[in-house]
């Protein structure tokens, strides 16, 4: 406890101009802080290589009580998916973990060293503690040993798995790609296991990275709804390696960052653009068509229709279609949409036209891009 002495002199004036007649002396006592202890960050991912321990910060407490829980590979899918994982747990919590979803591994108390009032940071060593590890992910908790510290409220509380694999998924149409790299070398892992988890807790298919570290699970797993819709992605690796990506949580986003990209077509891909951008009224507007499909590669032979508000051009051959532009008018919005046998994807265009007694001008405008069919 830390003591400050405060002594106010004679003539010491108050708000209402009041002044003071005598000096007074005044004792404040701050008290210590209280008894606890935390962890560093939310992250779950410990290297394999190098000094594995996990940063414990304590205050004016000379022992920690430690205890880890394991939740096998099997039992993972709920964890993960529900809102408790990362998060810290209270004690009933830890009772149901302890019971139901894992089990108890290491029980324990952690000698730490005390300044007083300040920030002692631990490494609990997790080599020495619990030697190798099994597949699944650990639960640590810490609590401050003392009279002061038996709250019984949330427990400072690490999620945490040692791993050296890093997993990275994306979806499209062909199903879902997984890649699987080294954290320490960043390389990619051949020959890894990958599985593929339904919300049920159902295997789903089960794969081999290649040489590039990558592994395809087909369209059709990724289209299935409700319990076996997928849900997590586990990879175990030839050196009792292993890691988990979960696939529902909300997926990395660049669109703050304006490369938010486009939606993936689900069929052929259209870009139209025209040869340039302003025209005179009644002029030919010269468009140009390219046709892809979902691999980039050109499509030929396929029938092609631009649709406009003002006409439609039907050319099955020649990928340049030519359009008459608009007369004068104030402003219109026309639509210039690609299809082949049913309405697709649509790009507009503005189209802007001076009065006759204006400039006879007429300017498109937002006509380049691509659009799904």
């Amino acid at each position: 406890m830390n003591a400050i002495t405060s002594i106010f002199v004679p003539g010491c004036r108050r708000r209402v101009k009041e002044t003071l007649p005598k000096s007074a002396e005044f004792n404040i006592y701050v008290r210590d802080r209280k008894p606890f202890v935390r962890f560093t960050g939310r992250a779950y991912v410990l290297p394999r290589t190098g000094q594995r321990g996990i940063p414990l910060v304590s205050v004016n407490t000379s022992s920690v009580t430690i205890d880890v829980y394991r939740i096998g590979d099997r039992n993972l899918i709920n964890t993960v998916i529900n809102s408790d994982f990362q998060r810290p747990i209270n004690r009933y919590q830890l009772s149901d973990l302890g019971n139901e979803r894992g089990a108890k591994v290491w029980s324990g108390e952690l000698t730490t060293a005390t300044t007083l009032n300040q920030d002692v940071t631990t490494a609990f060593p997790v080599d020495q503690a619990l030697g190798d590890l099994q597949p699944g992910i650990y639960v640590i908790t810490a609590a401050a040993k003392g009279p002061e510290s038996d709250d019984d409220s949330q427990l400072a509380t690490q999620w945490f798995i040692v791993s050296d694999l890093g997993v990275t998924a994306f979806s499209g149409n062909d199903g879902i790609h997984v890649f699987v790299n080294s954290l320490a070398l960043t390389g990619p892992v051949a020959r890894a296991e990958v599985r593929l988890i339904a919300r049920n807790n159902e295997i789903l298919a089960t794969r081999k990275t290649d040489e590039s570290g990558h592994v395809l699970f087909e369209a059709g797993f990724a289209r299935g709804e409700g319990g076996l819709s997928p849900a997590m992605l586990t990879v175990s690796g030839e050196k009792t390696d292993y890691a988990f990506l979960s696939l529902k949580s909300n997926p990395f986003d660049l669109s703050d960052r304006g490369v938010a990209g486009r939606i993936v077509p689900s069929g052929a891909d259209a870009f139209v653009y025209a040869e340039r951008g302003v025209y005179r009224s009644n002029e030919t507007v010269y468009l140009t068509a390219l046709l892809r499909d979902g691999q980039g590669n050109a499509l030929t032979g396929a029938p092609l229709t631009l649709v406009s508000s003002a006409r439609t051009a039907s050319n099955s051959a020649a990928p340049c279609c030519p359009i008459r532009a608009p007369a004068a008018a104030r402003s219109r919005s026309p639509s210039i949409r690609p299809s082949r046998r049913e309405p697709g994807g649509c790009g507009r265009s503005r189209i802007r036209s001076g009065l006759p007694s204006a400039k006879p001008w007429s300017r498109i405008t937002s006509l380049n891009g691509w659009n799904s069919i």
